[in-house]
């Protein structure tokens, strides 16, 4: 009897056992793939803002030239629609960026090039009407996102596309990117499949397992022995699938220890120095931060997407980290800041830098100074062989200046041929001794286009604390001594 009653028990936890791989089968194909599409699309979703975002950048950037005069309005709005239209991305370079007014005209676009600045309703194509309506009725409704039917690249086909939407309100432009159905299905077919490998092999893993006590747990101290190495040589096969995933993953609990991980990750996480976190909004939600990390291959940014991980009773149990590398687009940004910030022809920082110094007023020391330089005879120098050469010795003296600072120093093209020095913890004895360095430098006449120009300049020195409290100050200081020393001739230094 007490037999039996333990063969009924034991028959009766094995069925158990196969009713549980079963549940947890059907919870898989039901519940975690249709979650798979949804997590790349948002995914996806992210990175195309993250690419509008850059395209934001640049738009705001020629703004902002033509609001400091730079440009006319006109000009920085063509210099924008060349960039756009000309700026391809992704892994065959063919997405692209569009702008739209808000009145439906087409104001950019790489493939439809016959449609540019032509009213909507001016053209015959019911998709394209179609497609703009949408996304005007989409702006109005102030909806981050649009979906239409549109032409994919070489406007041979059409399919389903999604793009994220922005207004340039300055301008009344609305610029958007995104993807096609087929982008997104190939990504959500490729982690399927490698899920659905995974998963088939842990349900066959467990299955083998279970049908194996069902018919030989009477023989289970051989069959064990057996099984669990079956059990390592699958677990290995696992391991090998799950590392093949291309984007860093991991799971860490509510102490931030680290759970599971892929292969990605450990890579990762080898350039990391300090814990990996995971910010909790408010309502528990998902929350993306970035990171840069110092790389064998130089620095490269990541965007982390963390989600949070709570039980059944809404406790929190730890987070799970997904990095997306947005490299590319990061260092786009940069780019087109740095190239904001510096003066095309000579190098040197422009006025943008000079206004983010004068509202900033960073820590220059107890003592520095502000040197005004302007080229004696600049105009002559056109006058006489041409702007080109003028230019040339623009682009020489600021090089030669350049050479002779040190690197804490700020050097900035105030105006045409006027450069303004800002010498951090630099007296005024520190400033005289650096013009006369300078003139050092240009006692040798310049080699341009096979003739010698010999050159010199004025400079206006003024120092704080002794001439003023404020940068700006200082700047206006060091104009009023720079007019003093032209007025007394050449290769003069005024305080």
């Amino acid at each position: 009897m007490i037999k039996n009653r333990h063969s009924v028990r034991a028959f009766v936890f094995l069925v158990l056992i196969g009713l549980s791989i079963a549940v947890l089968g059907i919870f898989v194909l039901t519940a975690i793939f249709p979650r798979i599409e949804k997590l790349i699309r948002d995914n996806m979703l992210r990175q195309v803002t993250d690419m509008l975002d850059i395209a934001y950048v640049l738009i705001n950037q020629h703004y902002e030239s033509y609001t400091r005069g730079f440009f006319d309005e006109s000009t920085a709005q063509k210099m924008t629609k060349e960039h756009l239209g000309a700026f391809l991305y992704g892994l065959e370079k063919l997405d692209y960026f569009w702008v739209l007014s808000k009145e439906g005209v087409l104001l950019v676009h790489p493939y439809l090039k016959d449609y540019v600045d032509r009213h909507y309703l001016e053209i015959e194509d019911s998709l394209y009407k179609n497609t703009v309506e949408r996304i005007l009725q989409a702006v109005k409704e102030n909806k981050p996102y649009v979906e239409y039917e549109f032409y994919r690249y070489d406007r041979k086909q059409i399919e389903r596309k999604i793009s994220a939407i922005r207004v340039f309100e300055p301008w009344g432009w609305i610029v958007g990117t995104g993807f096609y159905r087929t982008t997104l299905m190939t990504q959500v077919k490729s982690v399927e499949n490698q899920f659905k490998i995974a998963v088939l092999l842990f349900l066959t893993l467990l299955s083998v397992i279970y049908f194996s006590f069902l018919i030989q747990y009477r023989e289970a101290n051989r069959e064990i022995s057996r099984i669990l190495k079956e059990i390592t040589i699958e677990r290995d096969r696992l391991k090998t699938l799950i590392e093949a995933m291309p984007q860093p993953v991991a799971l860490f609990d509510q102490t931030k220890k680290l759970l599971e991980y892929n292969r990605a990750f450990f890579e990762l996480q080898n350039y990391n120095d300090e814990p990996f976190t995971c910010p909790i909004g408010a309502d528990n939600s998902q929350q993306s931060f970035e990171i840069a990390l110092k790389t064998s291959s130089g620095i490269r940014w990541y965007r982390v997407h963390c989600t949070p991980v709570f039980d059944k009773d809404k406790n929190y149990e730890g987070f799970i980290n997904i990095f997306s590398d947005i490299t590319e687009q990061k260092l786009q940004i940069l780019f087109w800041q740095d190239k904001a910030n510096q003066d095309p022809l000579t190098g040197a920082a422009n006025r943008n830098v000079l206004e983010q110094l004068i509202d900033s007023f960073p820590d220059l020391g107890q003592e520095f100074s502000v040197i005004m330089l302007d080229i004696d005879g600049f105009k002559q120098v056109n006058d006489t062989y041409g702007h080109l050469v003028g230019d040339q010795v623009l682009l020489r003296f600021a090089e030669t200046v350049k050479n002779s600072l040190r690197k804490d120093t700020y050097f900035v093209r105030y105006g045409g041929d006027e450069f303004l020095i800002i010498a951090p913890r630099s007296g005024k004895e520190t400033a005289k001794n650096l013009v006369g360095r300078l003139r050092k430098e240009f006692r040798t006449p310049l080699q341009i286009d096979g003739g010698q120009i010999t050159i010199s300049f004025c400079a206006g020195i003024a120092s704080f604390p002794e001439d003023g409290e404020k940068l700006r100050e200082l700047i206006d200081q060091a104009d009023r001594a720079l007019y003093k020393a032209k007025s007394a001739g050449i290769n003069q230094t005024g305080f």
